[in-house]
């Protein structure tokens, strides 16, 4: 896995599917095979949309192939 590939890809792609929402990117953090993004949102930030959020991503890092075989992706809201 290339890291700086996949924040780079990561930031396009939640660009992308945040416009004209209340969502927002925070951080990301890659440690081997573990990807962990932080987004947040105006509102009230639910399991519902870090989970959708999640499938987005999942879906191009795969379809990239930008992630290894095996790897961790979690997608949540640090505070």
């Amino acid at each position: 896995m290339q890291p700086e590939l996949i924040t780079r890809r990561i930031e396009e792609l939640l660009t992308d599917k945040f416009a004209n929402t209340d969502c927002f990117l925070v951080d990301i953090a890659i440690s081997g095979t573990k990807i962990q993004v932080a987004i947040d949102r105006d509102t009230s930030l639910d399991i519902d949309t870090c989970a959708e959020v999640s499938r987005y991503l999942e879906k191009y890092l795969e379809a990239e192939q930008l992630v290894a075989d095996k790897y961790t992706l979690k997608v949540s809201s640090w505070v």
